[in-house]
């Protein structure tokens, strides 16, 4: 067996205990920002349509809104500026 990143996590599945399932660093990554860009969108949508003062026409604005504050930090970051995991190479 490999050895195992320490950021990756090994699940186990119900069916078959003998299978194992790694997840990298990449995939834990991708599932947070994600899951952070989804709630917060949510919220901002809800924010919307309950209150008045704030007004927000369309939903891929409302979207960019979200991931704007996500990405933007990290991407200013010293170590990871123009630094992209899609862009990077092995």
């Amino acid at each position: 067996m490999p050895a195992v990143n320490r950021m990756s996590r090994i699940l186990r599945t119900s069916d078959d205990l003998d299978d194992v399932v790694e997840i990298s660093c990449r995939q834990l990554l991708f599932v947070g920002v994600v899951t952070y860009v989804w709630v917060d969108t949510v919220v901002l949508n809800l924010t919307v349509e309950y209150f008045d003062k704030v007004a927000i026409d369309r939903f891929a604005i409302s979207v960019l809104t979200v991931i704007l504050p996500t990405v933007l930090p990290w991407a200013m970051t010293p170590g990871h500026a123009g630094n992209f995991p899609s862009t990077r190479t092995r």
